[in-house]
């Protein structure tokens, strides 16, 4: 049981989960749209699947994150949302191949859980930062929950900031701009109540810049002192 949940069933805190997203976000969203916008270097692959009690249940989409040349974020749908999971790994590992990202991102405590075994069974492997895959495997980060509040964050921050940019898709900007959250490891997360719309593209993205930040930003080597 997530702690929200626990808190909520057992402690007798209210549950907030379908709160509108700060007004800061949402307006600022529109704004960061650029048709032109292209990742330069690495970019991270992640995807999201809706749980069965969102009014989408089972629907999915794949998105991928980097930095533009200028480097500004970028994010953008690679899949907008599907409502059948039956291709879902096919798809993953056809666009693994297209696009070489330095990791596939999941949050393995919602919907898309379901498909980590799967995963690992076609050549992904977890691998902490810092080590690579082993030969012959591509990287798999699965999420705790502090890490996916934490990269909710951190999107929102980007784009309050305009340190963000996207290509202005109809599903992702449904997602963005009728978001939704919920209370997650004292921080929040986005969150399906309430939303007009699937908020998997959303999440997607979110996951993507997560795992761009952690496996695709390239840190420069120390200085050598003499």
């Amino acid at each position: 049981m997530e702690a929200p949940e626990f808190a909520r069933a057992y402690g007798n805190v209210p549950d907030r989960s379908g709160m509108r997203a700060g007004a800061g976000f949402v307006a600022a969203w529109a704004g960061l749209a650029d048709p032109a916008s292209q990742i330069s270097g690495p970019v991270a692959l992640a995807f999201a699947v809706e749980p069965d009690e969102s009014p989408w249940p089972g629907t999915w989409s794949v998105a991928v994150a980097g930095r533009r040349a200028d480097g500004l974020g970028h994010g953008e749908l690679t899949e907008p949302p599907h409502e059948d999971t039956a291709g879902l790994a096919d798809r993953l590992c056809e666009l693994a191949d297209a696009h070489d990202p330095c990791v596939l991102v999941m949050n393995p405590a919602g919907a898309a859980g379901a498909f980590a075994k799967e995963l690992i069974g076609r050549g992904f492997a977890v691998t902490a930062p810092g080590k690579d895959p082993p030969p012959g495997k591509r990287r798999l980060q699965m999420t705790s929950m502090r890490e996916y509040a934490q990269g909710c964050g951190a999107l929102a921050q980007d784009v309050k900031n305009g340190r963000w940019r996207h290509l202005g898709q109809g599903p992702l900007d449904a997602a963005a701009e009728g978001a939704r959250t919920r209370s997650l490891a004292d921080a929040w997360a986005w969150s399906w109540r309430g939303a007009a719309a699937p908020v998997s593209p959303l999440e997607a993205v979110t996951l993507a810049r997560h795992g761009h930040a952690t496996f695709g930003v390239q840190v420069p080597p120390e200085p050598d002192v003499f």
